[in-house]
């Protein structure tokens, strides 16, 4: 037995048409942050000088104790 379904076929428009700055300065962070951490398991990422900088900056951000770095995920 089938029952029929409605489906609503309109969508949200996509978020690149929007200049959102937030997203933006996300995307700036992220992306070096995603490249140290792929250099760092083994992964030969080329890292650009903006993104040695903004690593740079990231480094003192980390949570460490007793020699363990908190607050990296490799997913």
């Amino acid at each position: 037995m089938r029952i029929p379904v409605q489906v609503d076929h309109r969508f949200r428009p996509q978020a690149d048409r929007f200049n959102l700055a937030g997203l933006q300065l996300a995307d700036l962070v992220a992306h070096p942050s995603r490249n140290e951490i792929l250099n760092e398991n083994g992964h030969a990422m080329t890292i650009a000088p903006f993104a040695a900088k903004v690593i740079a900056v990231l480094q003192g951000k980390y949570d460490r104790r007793d020699g363990r770095v908190f607050g990296k995920k490799m997913l």
